[in-house]
């Protein structure tokens, strides 16, 4: 009985890249239906862009509007004097006009 080779080498290579595109295409095919699932994945055509995507662009925006005002109002509470009003019973802060100018420009850059 005459030994037959059963696969050239030239041929295992092919094979064994042909093997390393498919994982790669599997994990690319994973890591876009992680991105739909979180709802990163959007369509940038006006036409394309359905309830959902505008839905989580509003609550993106307001969670990024929140963040700000909650991160102002801290500088604003650093930066100023707090002080007690007896006839209210209550404390406010005082901040001078120069600093609140000051942390607007940082903020907006205005």
């Amino acid at each position: 009985m005459k030994y037959e080779r059963l696969m050239e080498r030239d041929k295992c290579v092919s094979f064994n890249r042909a093997c390393f595109e498919i994982i790669e295409a599997i994990q690319r095919l994973a890591e876009l239906e992680d991105k739909i699932e979180r709802g990163e994945l959007i369509s940038t055509v006006q036409a394309e862009q359905g309830d959902q995507e505008i839905a989580f662009f509003v609550a993106h925006n307001a969670t990024v509007r929140k963040q700000a005002v909650k991160e102002f109002a801290d500088k604003i509470i650093t930066s100023g004097t707090t002080v007690y009003d007896p006839l209210r019973c209550t404390e406010f802060i005082k901040l001078p006009m120069e600093r609140y100018k000051k942390l607007i420009k940082e903020v907006c850059g205005e």
